[in-house]
This record gives C-alpha cells, sequence and structure tokens, in this order.
C-alpha cells in the first residue's frame, strides 16, 4: 500500500510538506476471521 501525506504548519499556513511511505501487509483472508483492519504510520514532524 502507498501512503501519501500532505499537511501544513497550524501557524505558517505556506509552510507545508509530504510525508510517503510504502506499507507491506502480509494478509491471510480465513473463513470467520477479522472483518477490520486498523493501520498506523507514525511519523515525525520537521524541525521548525
Amino acid at each position: 500500500m502507498d501512503l501519501g501525506i500532505y499537511y501544513c504548519d497550524m501557524a505558517q499556513k505556506s509552510r507545508c510538506y509530504i510525508e510517503q511511505a510504502i506499507l507491506e501487509l502480509p494478509l491471510q483472508v480465513v473463513p470467520g476471521g477479522a472483518d477490520k483492519l486498523a493501520l498506523v504510520h507514525r511519523f515525525d514532524l520537521p524541525m521548525k
């Protein structure tokens, strides 16, 4: 899964950033398995 995040600084709205990540998820679909999946990706905010 390719992930692209675009966000802007609240104090300086003209300062925006792009974060990109590729997530590889080994999934196995089985009868009676969970019907939901939650993904979490954390990243560090740039230094000011």
